[in-house]
């Protein structure tokens, strides 16, 4: 073997050998990953994060951003028991949530208890709740601070003593250390590893941010120290930050928008607690698109009841027709659903076909704005087949219906929308007079009218866009109104902007 081969096959083994040590003898890099925010309520986003054993220890984190410059955001602590022992009355997250009908509640305060006084709680620091003082100022020489909140969701950290003002503060709590100030981590080393729950705020004080460290759960979350718990404040957007009562208390709970409560991180006890900081927040507005049955994979969505259910269905036979969803149709997707429409030749005069979505009530049905367009797709061959579309006001109590649409026999799928804000596409229906002038509806059914034979129609994204009209799957050549079809419809409007402007980017633009 030349002295040149020699080399190579050292080099090689060489580099097998540093493989084998670098995988087998270094340490593997641990992992911080942070996750995205999530709109929770209006003004209020989630998060989570996560750390591994390489790192530092498991750690499972739950934060909450709270845009204080948002209108419907206010705080809340615990309120006073009165003239019971203590200060105030101790409560599980749960309890809270419920009896105070906040949108958020996290543990604050440290708090004393004795046997006999079980469930009253003596505050440890100044606490402040609507403006009323639950636990008056007390001076501590242990770097406390108060997290101080106006009216306006002004919000501060203060070291408070007794004698501090506190005009127009509305909402306080007190608690200790302070461990993240001016994006200076906790300096301190305190081994303590337990579940912990913070607060801080923004740099530019825009935002509240709350956070929990899971703990005491062997194999999912082990809890942080005070420096590791800075960390994940400074991590989360906080510029300055306070640590509050942690260990078994540490509890992030929020509203389930039906009067109860759900648990956003995994507290180690359901501890009842002498203080809360609570959140006051609006729902979600809802998405301006949405959809009502897209069909996909089987699924009905509301529209899951027989062609013959509701008792305004008139002249056909029951039993024979079906509706059913079908993967061999679709106008979007891989599903649509197929209704199968049977004539009853022993009742003259054509048939109705109301759909109903779910069973017609406002508790059925998703709630929506009185804006934009709604409507459905939907085919057929049968010829003299219309479709309409009926939905209920606000307090279910009137109901109002599209006006009639031919749909054309031509076996192609066709876009049937109506725009709730004109009044020319409704009529009178059910108590109604043909006007949408409440602030909300929900769909009470999709009707089909036909003649004295049988029909077979395919519908598909049954939708509400709160904000534009339904649009088309894909540009038709000649659409100029945009309501997804070619028609007379267009000729007017081509007529109307006849030499009307010189814009090369609309198609009805002729002028030179």
């Amino acid at each position: 073997m030349t002295t040149k081969s020699r080399l190579q096959n050292w080099i090689i083994s060489l580099a097998g050998s540093l493989v084998v040590f670098f995988s087998v003898v270094l340490p593997v890099q641990g992992k911080i990953t942070i996750g995205a925010w999530k709109p929770l309520f209006k003004g209020i986003d989630h998060a989570q994060g996560s750390a591994d054993e390489a790192e530092v220890r498991l750690q499972k984190v739950n934060a909450l951003r709270v845009d204080l410059t948002d209108p419907d955001i206010s705080f809340i602590a615990t309120h006073s028991n009165g003239d019971l022992l203590g200060d105030t009355t101790r409560q599980t997250g749960s309890q809270f949530i419920t009896s105070y009908g906040v949108q958020v509640g996290i543990n604050a305060h440290f708090y004393s208890t004795t046997s006999d006084i079980n469930w009253q709680a003596d505050l440890l620091g100044l606490c402040v709740s609507e403006g009323q003082i639950v636990s008056a100022l007390e001076s501590y020489a242990n770097g406390g601070r108060s997290l101080l909140i106006t009216q306006e969701n002004n919000a501060r950290f203060e070291q408070t003593h007794v004698g501090s003002n506190l005009t127009g503060v509305w909402t306080a709590i007190e608690a200790w250390p302070f461990i993240l100030e001016n994006g200076a981590l906790y300096a301190p080393v305190n081994p303590d590893v337990h579940p912990r729950t913070a607060v801080g705020i923004s740099q530019n004080n825009r935002y509240l941010i709350i956070i929990t460290i899971d703990g005491r759960q062997s194999g999912y979350s082990d809890g942080a120290t005070l420096k590791e718990t800075s960390h994940w404040l400074l991590r989360f957007g906080a510029y300055n930050g306070l640590n509050l009562d942690g260990g078994g208390s540490t509890h992030m709970w929020i509203s389930d928008g039906a009067g109860g409560a759900v648990v956003l991180n995994s507290p180690s006890e359901n501890r009842s607690v002498g203080n809360h900081l609570g959140i006051y927040a609006a729902p979600l507005p809802p998405p301006p698109y949405y959809v009502y049955a897209d069909f996909e994979d089987g699924l009905e969505g509301p529209f899951y009841q027989t062609l013959g259910y509701s008792g305004s269905t008139t002249g056909i036979d029951e039993a024979a027709s079906t509706a059913e969803p079908v993967s061999t149709e679709h106008a979007a997707g891989a599903w649509s659903q197929k209704l199968t429409v049977v004539d009853d030749p022993a009742i003259s005069g054509g048939w109705l076909v109301r759909h109903l979505s779910a069973t017609a009530s406002r508790s059925g049905n998703t709630i929506r704005p009185t804006t934009g367009w709604v409507g459905f797709w939907a085919k057929t061959s049968a010829a003299g087949v219309e479709a309409a579309l009926a939905i209920d006001n606000t307090n279910n109590v009137t109901a109002d219906l599209g006006v009639r649409q031919a749909m054309p026999a031509d076996g192609k799928w066709h876009l049937y929308q109506w725009n709730l804000e004109n009044d020319d596409h409704w009529e009178a229906w059910h108590n109604g007079d043909g006007i949408i002038d409440t602030p909300d509806f929900t769909l009470d059914s999709i009707q089909f009218f036909g003649p004295d034979t049988n029909a077979v129609i395919y519908i598909d994204e049954v939708s509400h866009n709160s904000e534009d009209s339904l649009g088309c799957f894909e540009e038709m050549a000649g659409d100029l109104n945009e309501d997804c079809r070619t028609d007379i419809e267009d000729l007017v409007v081509f007529a109307q902007n006849w030499l009307a402007c010189n814009d090369p980017d609309n198609s009805w633009c002729f002028a030179p």
